[in-house]
């Protein structure tokens, strides 16, 4: 495991040649690339080129969607593992999802700025925020998370500070509504009763932070404060250290690993 310190300077240094060759830079996500971790981060294809509307993959002039994402099961519970390693996994992703962004040329300016984690039962999702375009949560088109942010919005109006009618902050971007988006991709069960824990780090001017979800109340703003309790998630302390772990062994060993995608109907995998 690299030092924080470290990190977030290669983090700095990796930004900053992006940023200064984005106009020499041309991505190409016409081919699937192999993800480029253990964790099995990647960018999530079928998102990029069918969302908000379907592009050709090799036209690197499309305003697109980005989106990076894994899927671990494990064959024991993930409850075996420490609040401190999913932070520690959390921040693993990190470095993954940033290597796929080198691999497939994308500019620094579409790096999505949140990833989280959620863990239950005996699997782990692990998802970017959304970068770029329109809503996926809010235009996609009906589902149990947005059902349960129309919620949170009822509840904002009633009882929020100044009583007004407003959707999430970030237009539900953030990593931990793109989580339960791919944890509802696999079944029908409702998320609050499966005792799960979510954590997000958060790109800050510093490098990646551990945070807590996002709302300000006393700015009329609510977020992900309130779309984690409507789920019924635990939310990991910031607080807590990251802790190591070995994948190999950690809660028996991980049996199965893919990538659950948002818009699989219409995408290449070329």
């Amino acid at each position: 495991m690299l030092i924080p310190s470290f990190r977030n300077l290669c983090f700095v240094i990796f930004t900053a040649f992006l940023v200064l060759s984005d106009v020499l830079l041309a991505y190409d996500i016409s081919k699937k690339l192999a993800p480029q971790g253990p964790l099995g981060v990647t960018l999530d294809r079928s998102v990029a080129i069918n969302f908000p509307k379907e592009n050709d993959p090799k036209d690197d002039t499309v305003y697109r969607s980005w989106l990076f994402s894994t899927h671990l099961k494990f064959k024991d519970p993930v409850s075996e593992i420490s609040d401190g390693q999913l932070w520690q996994i959390a921040r693993d992703a990190v470095d993954e999802m940033i290597k796929d962004v080198e691999q497939y040329g994308i500019s620094a300016r579409s790096v999505p700025n949140a990833l989280a984690v959620l863990a239950w039962d005996h699997e782990i999702i692990l998802s970017s925020s959304q970068k770029g375009g329109a809503s996926f949560t809010y235009d996609y088109g009906d589902s149990p998370v947005l059902e349960s942010l129309r919620l949170c919005q009822a509840i904002w109006k009633d009882d929020g500070p100044f009583g007004n009618d407003k959707e999430h902050r970030t237009g539900a971007s953030c990593a931990e509504p793109m989580a339960a988006h791919l944890y509802y991709a696999t079944t029908g069960e409702p998320l609050d009763t499966k005792k799960a824990r979510v954590g997000t780090w958060t790109r800050r001017k510093k490098g990646w932070e551990q945070t807590d979800p996002c709302g300000t109340p006393e700015k009329d703003l609510w977020g992900c404060n309130l779309f984690v309790a409507a789920e019924g998630l635990t939310v990991l302390s910031p607080d807590k250290d990251p802790e190591e772990y070995d994948i190999k062994t950690l809660a028996g060993g991980v049996t199965a690993s893919d990538q659950i995608q948002l818009c699989a109907v219409g995408a290449s995998e070329g």
